[in-house]
């Protein structure tokens, strides 16, 4: 589900630049072409600058934001990957909110919580002050981000790049009680 759902993201920050570029370029070559059937002295100085435009700079603008939406797609289904992918059995701690959750019931349904979570876009605020969440695994590595209560509705938010990335977890809040810790409430 999460990959429809990062996918149509991805579609729908790649839908308003594609029209953006095609109305564009229309406009322009109407321009380019109307400014070729008037009898002046710099049409062609005109015409070629309008040309090297359409064909350089435009693309390059239209293009760069494609990337940059293709390269948040990336990141989103990196990053959830990462938690989907999560085993509680290769977790041998969490550390949230100054506390250490080393309990393995408490280690599995925190990572439960983590294996459902969902896309989400922090566009409007709603949430409470972050904490800094580090899962550690057998292998030595670490898994950072931020988790931060959402005011909205009873639910976490976890963030991995200062808001580019970000997953809804309606389950996290309550496992986290249940271990003791309680996410900021503003």
């Amino acid at each position: 589900m999460i990959g429809d759902v990062a996918y149509c993201t991805y579609l729908s920050g790649v839908i308003g630049p594609a029209i953006l570029f095609i109305v564009g370029s229309v406009i322009l070559l109407v321009i380019s072409f109307r400014s070729v059937g008037k009898n002046t002295g710099d049409t062609d100085r005109n015409f070629r600058w309008r040309g090297i435009f359409l064909s350089v700079v435009w693309p390059c603008l239209t293009g760069s934001i494609f990337l940059s939406n293709l390269g948040n797609f990336q990141l989103i289904t990196f990053h959830h990957s990462q938690l989907i992918d999560l085993s509680a059995d290769n977790v041998t701690s969490i550390q949230i909110a100054g506390h250490t959750i080393q309990d393995k019931p408490l280690i599995i349904s925190f990572v439960d919580a983590l294996h459902e979570v969902e896309y989400f876009a922090v566009n409007h605020g709603g949430l409470a002050q972050a904490v800094s969440c580090e899962v550690r695994q057998r292998s030595g590595s670490k898994y950072c981000f931020t988790v931060s209560r959402y005011l909205r509705q009873e639910g976490a938010v976890l963030d991995f790049n200062n808001g580019n990335c970000s997953f809804f977890s309606s389950k996290l809040p309550n496992t986290l009680s249940q271990a003791g810790v309680e996410l900021p409430a503003h």
